[in-house]
């Protein structure tokens, strides 16, 4: 038996397989807690994504209550930008979910097959999955798990779109400041914020780390704070000062710099308000205005040579970051995916405010004015 025969007896379905009335077509993809097969709905003209726990888990009360918390918070969410479920349930032994399917790649599998993605399609990605998670966070969800491997990108007709998936470790807000340490550390350490690896509660911020360090890494290619043992990540995430993403990326605006490290700043308080506002601030600093970044209908999402930029003048050198910086499992590979948002002018920043040296040097003049007048006064008052 070779290796694909093999891969597909592992498979919990096979395709043609029916189970709880849907009919298998292919598998998707699998997991640590089950896989996801693409299948046809028994009654309606549509695909969805059906995922299935996994035998081992099935009494494991802690993975059950997992996959049903994911089921009913996503459920819960109605956002463009967010996966939809349809309904739960458990067959032969097995529990399953149906969600809405995403004809696309996550963006994990665009790392590993393209390498760094171009910065106008990063900060437009960014910007899809902040308004999702604002969405949630005012509906008193985190999600705490975003991850290039949690988001699927789709090709439409003004670019690539971007959905925030798998919700099995989020948490009511009510529920945030009472997670433990070992629940905190379910997920993936390499995108975790400080305050979820000290116990310390976490809030909205958390999943805005989350995305800061989601951005770097489809930036560069590399995660910002890897490390080879989990002990090392953690201690990187609570006190390793972030890697220059200019450093790594050359041609972008010292700016990108600015707004990733407040975005994944170690004190939550000094990070965005909001996750749209930490995206706008990108897009700005790849040089797409917010409201600019989908003009013009574009190409699909694929590896494919960078426009040449127009002439500037050159920016001086960031400061080399304190801490040596190990890069990540996925190289540093520069082969870039096109910006798919349309031609983009080379300097499409906001105009810098107009000049005010007039009203100051006006403003000198009358102070002056008034000095020598009141000195006059004075004399003539002496003598």
């Amino acid at each position: 038996m070779d290796d694909d025969q093999e891969k597909e007896s592992e498979t919990l379905l096979q395709s043609g397989d029916e189970f709880a009335g849907y009919t298998i077509i292919r598998q998707l993809g699998r997991g640590g807690m089950g896989e996801v097969y693409l299948a046809r709905h028994p009654r309606l003209p549509r695909s969805v994504a059906l995922k299935v726990l996994r035998p081992v888990h099935h009494q494991d009360r802690e993975f059950r209550r997992r996959f049903a918390r994911e089921a009913d918070l996503a459920a819960s969410l109605d956002h463009r930008g967010i996966v939809a479920v349809y309904d739960r349930g458990e067959q032969s032994g097995l529990l399953w979910m149906s969600m809405q399917y995403v004809d696309g790649p996550d963006a994990a599998r665009l790392l590993r097959e393209h390498g760094a993605l171009a910065p106008a399609v990063v900060a437009g990605l960014i910007r899809d999955v902040a308004a999702a998670l604002d969405y949630a966070h005012r509906h008193h969800v985190i999600h705490r798990d975003v991850k290039p491997a949690n988001i699927l990108v789709r090709s439409a007709p003004t670019g690539p779109e971007a959905l925030i998936a798998d919700f099995g470790i989020a948490v009511p807000t009510v529920d945030a400041t009472r997670i433990t340490l070992i629940d905190s550390l379910v997920g993936s350490v390499e995108y975790a914020a400080p305050e979820r690896l000290t116990d310390s509660g976490v809030d909205s911020r958390a999943d805005q780390y989350s995305l800061g360090c989601t951005a770097f890494q489809l930036l560069t290619g590399e995660l910002p704070f890897y490390r080879p043992t989990l002990a090392e990540s953690v201690i990187a995430h609570l006190s390793a000062p972030m890697p220059s993403v200019c450093a790594l990326v050359p041609g972008l605006d010292p700016s990108v710099d600015r707004v990733l490290n407040r975005a994944l700043s170690k004190n939550r308080e000094d990070r965005y308000p909001t996750c749209r506002e930490f995206a706008d601030d990108l897009l700005r600093a790849v040089g797409v205005g917010p409201q600019t970044s989908r003009r013009a209908p574009s190409r699909p999402v694929g590896p494919a040579q960078p426009a040449p930029a127009a002439p500037r003048t050159p920016a001086a050198p960031p400061t080399p970051p304190q801490s040596t910086h190990v890069p990540g499992p996925v190289g540093h590979r520069m082969t870039v995916i096109d910006a798919s948002l349309g031609e983009i002018p080379a300097d499409e920043r906001p105009a810098p405010p107009p000049d005010s040296a007039g009203p100051v040097v006006l403003r000198s003049a009358i102070i002056g004015m008034a000095a020598i007048l009141l000195l006059l006064t004075i004399i003539v008052l002496v003598t």
